[in-house]
């Protein structure tokens, strides 16, 4: 599941309730804010989670607008643009540091991927 303010992607143990980083960044910086989620089972079996990343997280309580200071933060604060990613599912992906979950880019060329 998506943690847009944690700005990472978690696996939740539904039977413990707690919950393991799958990824929280690309190439070395942090992600904006995962916003949007879902599973899909490629061809050969593999499964994968696809998940946006927008600008929205670093939305400011008195600046509750779509600015170009949002623009500002994703270049400075997170990964430098928005898209679309997708990781790798496997049965041991939560014991895996975010360096072995390999996240992959696959649009960046949206403005607002939600």
């Amino acid at each position: 599941m998506c943690q847009h303010g944690a700005q990472r992607v978690v696996i939740l143990d539904v039977d413990s309730g707690t919950t393991h980083a799958l990824a929280s960044e690309y190439k070395g910086k942090k992600f904006n804010g995962p916003n949007d989620i879902v599973l899909r089972s490629e061809n050969n079996g593999e499964l994968f989670a696809y998940f946006t990343d927008p600008v929205y997280a670093w939305l400011e309580k008195d600046r509750f607008e779509d600015l170009p200071y949002l623009d500002e933060r994703v270049k400075s604060h997170g990964p430098g643009l928005c898209g679309v990613y997708r990781v790798k599912l496997t049965e041991d992906a939560h014991l895996q540091t975010n360096a072995k979950n390999e996240v992959e880019l696959i649009a960046s060329d949206m403005m607002r991927p939600n």
